[in-house]
């Protein structure tokens, strides 16, 4: 071997089993993050033809993509959502969410005091606080809804946290609200329209209450 060969790099491989890996996180991506396919292919009102596959390839393409994602036995759809990197693009089209909604809860103490607590909005945050707790945004659409009342306990003793109660008056009540805000139409000019409604009235241990709380118990 010449000194010369001695000193060439040699050229690194990337073994094939992570290039395979590499190319199907990317194609499962790329499948999770299409475009919705046309309603009508949808819900079968046009029906599968070797013309129409011709005509709007592209159309049958996202429908393919769409069923890889939303059907049981797909491979695509236990990879994304096992490994937790499934995405939604519902808040930018076709349809962007036209309502906020957020929390408050109202907490009773033994001495009959009533304190207000909000759970956190981005509406009232700034920039970098948004960036840093989107989770907070998006804990309220996990919460939200008849079908997870089962939450609503743990999201009420979150709140009589943040309630500023004071120490040595723990609280013996709670009644939480949901708390949406409808927007009106673009262009319809019509106002804002805010609905409250409880979802929680519970009784409180005031004694576990002071324990969660870190206040000293007789």
């Amino acid at each position: 071997m010449t000194p010369a060969a001695e000193t060439e790099p040699q050229a690194r491989r990337i073994h094939p089993l992570f290039k395979a890996f590499l190319f199907w996180h990317m194609a499962c991506a790329l499948l999770w993050s299409a475009p919705q396919p046309p309603p009508a292919l949808v819900n079968g009102q046009v029906p599968f033809s070797l013309g129409s596959l011709v005509q709007h390839p592209l159309d049958w393409l996202l429908a393919g993509a769409a069923g890889l994602r939303n059907s049981s036995w797909s491979p695509v759809r236990h990879y994304m959502s096992f490994t937790g990197l499934w995405q939604a693009w519902d808040m930018f089209a076709p349809n962007p969410a036209s309502i906020e909604t957020w929390f408050r809860a109202e907490v009773t103490t033994v001495g009959g005091k009533t304190y207000e607590a909000d759970y956190p909005r981005m509406a009232e945050m700034n920039l970098i606080d948004r960036f840093m707790k989107e989770r907070y945004r998006k804990y309220t659409e996990r919460v939200r809804g008849e079908e997870h009342a089962g939450r609503h306990p743990s999201l009420a003793r979150f709140l009589v946290r943040r309630a500023g109660l004071t120490p040595g008056d723990p609280p013996s009540r709670i009644v939480l609200y949901e708390v949406t805000r409808r927007l009106p139409d673009f262009g319809s000019g019509g106002e804002a329209q805010v609905i409250e409604r409880p979802i929680l009235e519970a009784d409180i241990d005031p004694r576990q209450a002071a324990e969660d709380l870190g206040w000293p118990t007789p």
